[in-house]
C-alpha cells in the first residue's frame, strides 16, 4: 500500500513538472490561435493598461499583450559606472553624494557597492560586488 502511494506521489510530481515545463509553449500556442481568430473576426488585439490607482505615471504601450515592458528606469546603471564612482570616492577623495550625483546613480546603492568592494578587496568575502538585483530563473 505504501509503495503504491509513493508511486502515485512520484507520478504526480512528474506530471506537475511536465505541466510546468510545457506551460509557456502551451500558452504561446493558445495565444496564436486567439490571435488568428481575432484577425478572422476583424478584432484588434490590445491590452488596456489603465489602473485606477496609477495616476502619476504614464502607461507604456505594448506592441503585444504577452510582451513584457519594463515600466521603470531604476537599476539600469552598469557596473562600470559604479566602478568609476568607486574610484572617485576612494582614490580622489570626492564625497559619496557628489560622486553619486555626478554619475547619476543612487547614493545608497553606491555606498553598498563600496562596502562590498572593500570587503572583497580585503579578502573578507569571496564574492565580487554586483550591481542591481539578479534575475532569478525558475
Amino acid at each position: 500500500m505504501r509503495a503504491q502511494l509513493r508511486l502515485a506521489e512520484a507520478e504526480l510530481q512528474r506530471a506537475e513538472a511536465v505541466a510546468r515545463d510545457n506551460a509557456e509553449d502551451e500558452f504561446n500556442q493558445i495565444f496564436k490561435d486567439v490571435e488568428t481568430s481575432c484577425k478572422e473576426m476583424d478584432i484588434e488585439m490590445a491590452l488596456p493598461r489603465t489602473n485606477s490607482r496609477q495616476t502619476q505615471r504614464n502607461n507604456v504601450p505594448a506592441e503585444m499583450p504577452n510582451k513584457y515592458v519594463r515600466k521603470t528606469d531604476r537599476g539600469v546603471s552598469s557596473a562600470e559606472i559604479y566602478e568609476l564612482a568607486f574610484e572617485e570616492v576612494t582614490f580622489r577623495g570626492q564625497s559619496l553624494r557628489s560622486a553619486a550625483s555626478a554619475y547619476n546613480i543612487n547614493y545608497m546603492s553606491l555606498q553598498r557597492y563600496i562596502k562590498k568592494k572593500k570587503a572583497y578587496q580585503a579578502n573578507l568575502t569571496d564574492k565580487p560586488p554586483s550591481v542591481g538585483t539578479p534575475k532569478y530563473t525558475t
